[in-house]
């Protein structure tokens, strides 16, 4: 598999939730796979995801069709 970026929308979708709904989650650690940081002096968040996790938290199905396998 190439090292495909995992995105909020991509993860969202695969859980059937709204994105911003991911985001808040993922800022407050409601999730074992992200990480959510903000920059010094920015006001908006860049998104993390690890792909073990993901893939352990969705099961390898939902993982692959996700990442378009």
């Amino acid at each position: 598999m190439a090292n495909k970026r995992i995105t909020p929308e991509m993860v969202a979708n695969a859980l059937g939730i709204p994105v911003q709904t991911l985001r808040v989650a993922i800022q407050f650690e409601a999730y074992p796979f992200g990480k959510a940081f903000k920059k010094p002096g920015s006001s908006t968040y860049q998104y993390l995801f690890s792909p073990g996790a993901v893939r352990e938290y969705l099961g390898d199905k939902l993982f692959d069709e996700m990442m378009g396998n």
